[in-house]
């Protein structure tokens, strides 16, 4: 081949795969910037819904109601919107964020906010999942051991908890991830996306 055309050839793959890259980046700043904004206005709705609830005062704009899932087992409160069940807000001082946390997880329902991947915070076995945006889970391992996380369920009820590790899990090893020695736990897949960056809590007050 002339080594023209070879470089001309050279050329044009690295074009194409710089503006691929470009356009993910582009394509996750977008996500990131949609999810906080989304997130936000959650968080501020849960809030009206918990002060309503705790006074007794409920409107009626949102229901909140009492779920049996897992064949009957475990019970959780939700507060119904457009966008979906939720069950509460998430906050982890140390990350600066604050988020609403979906009932029932789906890769759709990622991209607006956290989700239960499964568990309660009154069955003291609940597991949260989000996406690697910088908005939601994306500098989770920043989080050291010793810090401090806390999640509200709808009801206003107030967990608290204390951050002991950090560990890399594999999808197959879904049964690990569930394991019950944990109060809660915290996953957002890795960069490369074949594994999931996990950081393990247990609780620190007397609910």
């Amino acid at each position: 081949m002339d080594v023209r055309y070879a470089g001309i050839i050279s050329m044009t793959a690295g074009a194409v795969l710089i503006i691929t890259a470009a356009s993910v980046v582009f394509y996750n700043i977008n996500c990131d910037s949609k999810a906080s904004v989304a997130s936000a206005a959650l968080v501020s709705e849960i809030k009206t819904d918990i002060s309503e609830y705790q006074n007794e005062n409920n409107n009626g704009h949102h229901q909140v109601v009492s779920d049996n899932y897992d064949c009957g087992s475990e019970d959780v409160a939700w507060v119904r919107y457009d966008s979906g069940d939720y069950i509460g807000i998430l906050e982890i001082p140390t990350l600066d964020l604050e988020l609403p946390v979906k009932k029932e997880w789906s890769y759709d329902a990622l991209k607006v906010s956290p989700c239960r991947y499964s568990g309660t915070a009154a069955h003291h076995d609940l597991i949260i999942a989000a996406h690697n945006y910088p908005c939601h889970f994306g500098n989770l391992e920043k989080l050291a051991a010793d810090e401090t996380v806390k999640f509200t369920d709808v009801q206003g009820k107030i967990y608290e908890y204390r951050t002991i590790c950090t560990e890399i899990i594999y999808p197959v090893d879904n049964e690990y991830m569930k394991s019950d020695a944990w109060d809660l736990s915290l996953f957002t897949c890795t960069l490369s996306g074949k594994s999931r960056l996990t950081v393990r809590c247990v609780k620190i007050n007397n609910n």
